[in-house]
């Protein structure tokens, strides 16, 4: 779902612009090719792309295991990704300003490591995720192939509340390397922080702007839900780990 943002953005940032004179041919030619963009509309382009093209394509190839999605979850994200991307890169490409020599402003400098560093943070927990899931499975593979029984499955009763939980500690652990120490969901983080620093180095675009505000506010209550989530189905759980913020929230 989340393929059609970085299909989106392509078609508005290389689309002609409505307020050049497509009669001319010479005009209409040079609106689609990419030495008619600046080098800072060609950085953000780049950012944007490079973003998706790991979320939707790598992330999926990588990840050991996705979960299913609700229908009205996948219509609602490929909606906002319409809407998010064409807006972006219509902002970038024909209303933003971005004159060639923006790439070398402070502003725009900022933007692009924190824009680096929230990635850096989201792909490198993505990755321990990945290898934890990978050991699990693993490991669940050869109890069945071997029928191993630890001590709780030996022990448990018919209770289908205790067969339940059990079943949950089998598929599902505690990360606790790197930020997850702190926090339990360190990729929203990363992912918080490199649209903050997309949208200081896009300043100011609107669209960039509220696309900062919105990811927050769809990954923080779900930060929160997981860490409840974790709290109630197990009780060795870190008191002091919060959701997504370290030390505060």
């Amino acid at each position: 779902m989340e393929l059609v943002s970085p299909a989106t953005f392509l078609y508005s940032f290389l689309a002609p612009s409505p307020f050049i004179d497509h009669n001319d041919d010479e005009t209409s030619e040079t609106s689609i090719n990419l030495s008619s963009y600046t080098t800072s509309q060609k950085i953000l382009g780049s950012l944007f792309l490079i973003h998706y093209i790991n979320r939707s394509i790598i992330y999926t190839y990588r990840a050991p295991n996705i979960a299913p999605i609700n229908l009205m979850v996948f219509s609602s994200a490929i909606l906002f990704n319409l809407i998010n991307g064409y807006s972006i890169g219509r902002w970038i490409s024909v209303f933003g300003n971005y004159p060639e020599e923006k790439y070398k402003e402070l502003s725009f400098i900022l933007g692009v490591i924190i824009f680096f560093i929230g990635m850096w943070i989201n792909i490198d927990h993505d990755n321990i995720l990945f290898e934890l899931r990978r050991k699990n499975q693993s490991k669940i593979s050869l109890e069945k192939k071997f029928d191993i029984k630890n001590d709780d499955e030996k022990n448990q009763s018919d209770d289908n509340s205790n067969n339940s939980m059990n079943d949950i500690r089998k598929k599902y652990f505690i990360p606790n390397e790197k930020l997850f120490y702190y926090v339990s969901c360190p990729s929203y983080l990363g992912e918080t922080i490199e649209w903050i620093g997309f949208a200081i180095a896009c300043w100011y675009s609107l669209p960039a702007l509220l696309f900062a505000l919105a990811t927050p506010a769809n990954l923080f209550p779900r930060a929160r839900q997981t860490l409840k989530w974790y709290r109630e189905n197990f009780k060795e759980y870190p008191k002091e780990r919060k959701a997504i913020i370290p030390f505060i929230w």
